[in-house]
């Protein structure tokens, strides 16, 4: 009977050491503030950037997550693991590589301004970021920085 607890062991070892392998570290986390549109409720997210894509996951205290949206550096954009280019959306049409690249740059708090015909993008290094949508309003995203993600490069002090 142990042999099979110790196959089982190596088994689910093994797999959490492959599976582990395709797991990057994120560069950037930031909890975020967002407004969409005239809405007065703000909704709460995780950021997470990564060189070739960005995560936003949404989410509320008591229930938890509600969505999550990847941006890739190629233009792709997933809503909840669904790719938009499957879904006849307005979202659609803002799957461009452009895009990702003012929004990364705004994700590591450069300032930047960028406008084209659906939207203009402008972002500062405080972390304040506002997309005007053409004919449907503007989005703000504010970027805050948790106190335990402040924590983690600090030392900790001696307790006595």
């Amino acid at each position: 009977m142990t042999k099979y607890y110790l196959l089982i062991f190596y088994f689910f070892l093994l797999v959490s050491c492959v599976s582990s392998s395709n797991f990057t570290k994120s560069e950037l986390n930031y909890n975020a503030k967002i407004k969409i549109f005239d809405e007065t409720d703000i909704i709460k997210s995780n950021i997470s950037v990564f060189q070739n894509r960005i995560i936003i996951q949404f989410y509320e205290y008591i229930v938890g997550n509600l969505a999550k949206i990847e941006l890739y550096d190629d233009g792709n954009i997933l809503i909840d693991g669904i790719d938009i280019k499957n879904i006849d959306f307005e979202v659609n049409n803002f799957s461009n590589k452009k895009y990702f690249q003012v929004l990364n740059s705004c994700l590591r708090k450069n300032t930047e301004e960028y406008s084209d015909e659906k939207l203009s993008i402008n972002c500062n290094d405080h972390g304040d970021i506002n997309f005007d949508i053409n004919d449907l309003g503007q989005i703000k995203i504010k970027l805050v920085i948790s106190k335990k993600l402040e924590r983690k490069d600090k030392t900790p002090s001696a307790a006595k």
